[in-house]
């Protein structure tokens, strides 16, 4: 299909007011997301698309890419922000979006590497404790043995009795790993709701300045239509009264 402003346009209109944004990065969510996009597009009311998910992704990439090169080339040229039209302004909107999602991930990732670093200190932590609680253990039977000789165990009894210490021992140690592995399990559940309240603080003020940005365009646009009408119906009236005017001319 041709592509003219009154498509790309509508695009826009469909991009700015979906989620896509919200989704990763050539994930199957926006995917989804510009199939989706495709699809009303499809079925616009008086405007003709023809268009798949392929074909809306590489639009848009090339009006954003023209958008920023234009805003670029008259700021230099000129040192002032040069004047917008529909278009421009939601290219501007969708520009602002896709910063903040680029933000997003960078913090994103910043926050993956630093608990993956917490985890090997955790883990590191664990082995360190478990090897302390196996030394300390071998060297009280060493100082045991250094101090009294070791008895010749005779009869059924002596076994018995060696081997109720020996299990006393291993389930000891095994109390102490497991828990130091639930310590560890209790850290990075504290660390993961900690990061998801940080994220969804983050993604709600995102979307309060999004909405934020819309009723101001709402609020501006409403202003406008008041003013053409207030300035139709002066022109109106300065046009009945010019007829007044003439009508009393003509009678005298």
């Amino acid at each position: 299909m041709k592509w003219t402003v009154k498509h790309d346009i509508e695009l826009c209109k469909e991009i700015v007011v979906s989620k896509l944004f919200e989704t990763k990065k050539k994930s199957l969510d926006r995917g989804k997301v510009w199939e989706s996009i495709a699809k009303k597009l499809e079925h616009h009311d008086f405007l003709t698309f023809g268009v798949d998910q392929r074909a809306v992704r590489y639009r848009t990439r090339k009006l954003l890419a023209k958008y920023r090169k234009k805003e670029r080339e008259e700021i230099t040229a000129s040192g002032i922000s040069p004047e917008t039209n529909e278009l421009d302004d939601l290219l501007e909107e969708i520009d602002a979006q896709e910063e903040a999602n680029d933000v997003v991930a960078a913090q994103t990732s910043a926050e993956e590497k630093v608990r993956i670093e917490a985890d090997k200190v955790a883990a590191a932590e664990v082995r360190r404790r478990a090897m302390e609680s196996l030394s300390e253990t071998k060297k009280r039977k060493e100082d045991e043995q250094g101090k009294k000789k070791r008895k010749v165990r005779k009869g059924a009894d002596s076994a018995l009795e060696y081997l109720r210490e020996k299990a006393e021992k291993d389930r000891m140690l095994k109390e102490e790993s497991c828990k130091l592995e639930r310590e560890k399990l209790e850290m990075q559940k504290q660390q993961m709701k900690a990061e998801k309240h940080s994220w969804e603080q983050f993604i709600h003020s995102q979307s309060q300045m999004v909405e934020n940005m819309l009723e101001m365009q709402r609020q501006q646009s409403q202003q406008m239509q008041a003013s053409q009408l207030l300035l139709a119906q002066q022109q109106q009236q300065q046009g009945q009264d010019l007829m007044s005017l003439i009508a009393k001319l003509v009678e005298k």
